[in-house]
């Protein structure tokens, strides 16, 4: 986000962009951590849905794990 304040020559308005980090993509990140890193991750245009969350475990985080290894969310 921008500053929510400014310096304007005296008498004068601040003019500036209205929405100035309104344009492009909003990106949203999941991942899965362990002791040495990110263990994987994706990446989802948008906001993160439920149906996201469960495609990236089933999917993604599944497979990558050793069997008996439970995640801990």
């Amino acid at each position: 986000m921008g500053p929510l304040r400014d310096w304007a020559p005296n008498g004068e308005r601040l003019v500036g962009p209205e929405a100035a980090y309104s344009g492009g993509r909003r990106l949203s990140l999941i991942a899965a951590m362990n002791a040495q890193g990110i263990r994987c991750h994706t990446v989802i245009e948008g906001g993160v849905k439920s149906r996201d969350f469960l495609h990236f475990v089933r999917r993604i985080l599944g497979p990558s794990l050793r069997p008996r290894k439970l995640p801990r969310i």
